[in-house]
């Protein structure tokens, strides 16, 4: 076989123990590839400088190693931080625990249960029925008092103004017994204060014209003349006229007996929903009968 041509010191000589008995000659000995010749490919790397930077000896110290000051440095550094994360999670905490205290205490002064007790609301309302009653939502404030801090306030006529508004014809409302105060009472919003009021054969009449009340199912029997309702007052009713305590006897209620607004019923389950806050329709119909001589009914 055929030897390439190659520089003396780079040919490996035949081995010189015998081949089948006989002597091994060049041509039966097959070279060594390039790159399984020692040195092949080895790039030699310098040694290791001792007092070279990030050098580590035997017991793992280097000269640029962390001293005992920085190792504790940054101990203390890394309890720091967990003491401003447990400092920051535990005044969330309380953070979120007051916000929800106020949150419940608002709403624990806004709304209250009320249990209807009685007929004189019927059929629109049930005996034992219980309502949710927003008692901010005719919040006042004395403007009165408050313009003697803040002088650019009006205070008004009345002194006094609502933080929303006051009773709209048609609400159901809580209010206290003018009769007796310990108690209260459920009623429907008739008339407002300014207005004039009239009953005739049963018929509402607001400033001369007539009332259509949806949620007077039977009819009922009444007269009232007519009589201006005063300022910052109420004229009241119940849905069952001809069973019902309320501003034909009672008279009109000042807006400071008022507790609140039925705003849903929740009990029983089958009257569940919002309160039948329904508004009536003023008519332009006039009364067409003679008034009674004078305020009375029942």
């Amino acid at each position: 076989m055929a030897i390439r041509d190659e520089p003396e010191g780079d040919r490996i000589p035949p081995p010189t123990l015998p081949v089948g008995g006989q002597a091994a000659t060049a041509d039966d000995v097959e070279l060594e590839p390039e790159w399984a010749r020692p040195g092949f490919g080895f790039i030699p790397m310098p040694e290791p400088d001792p007092m070279a930077e990030g050098f580590a000896d035997d017991d793992g110290l280097g000269a640029s190693g962390p001293s005992p000051d920085e190792v504790a440095a940054e101990a203390a550094r890394k309890a720091e931080l967990r003491r401003q994360r447990t400092q920051a999670l535990v005044r969330e905490v309380v953070e979120t625990g007051l916000l929800a205290l106020l949150v419940f205490l608002a709403i624990r002064a806004s709304f209250q249960k009320y249990v209807v007790d009685g007929n004189s609301m019927y059929p629109t309302l049930h005996n034992g029925q219980l309502l949710i009653v927003n008692q901010l939502i005719y919040s006042q404030v004395d403007t009165k008092r408050l313009s003697k801090f803040l002088p650019f306030i009006d205070p008004g006529t009345s002194g006094k103004t609502n933080v929303f508004h006051g009773p709209n014809r048609g609400d159901v409302i809580i209010l206290v017994d003018p009769a007796q105060p310990s108690k209260d009472l459920v009623k429907r919003v008739i008339g407002l204060p300014g207005e004039t009021i009239q009953i005739v054969g049963g018929t509402v009449y607001i400033n001369d014209r007539r009332l259509d009340e949806p949620y007077i199912k039977t009819p009922w029997h009444a007269d009232m003349a007519k009589q201006t309702i005063p300022a910052n007052q109420y004229f009241v009713m119940g849905d069952n006229r001809d069973n019902s305590l309320d501003s034909r006897a009672l008279g009109t209620i000042p807006a400071s007996y008022v507790i609140g607004q039925a705003v849903l019923s929740i009990w029983p389950m089958d009257r569940f929903g919002l309160a039948p806050n329904e508004a009536p329709t003023l008519t332009n119909e006039p009364p067409s009968a003679t008034l009674i001589p004078s305020a009375g009914g029942r």
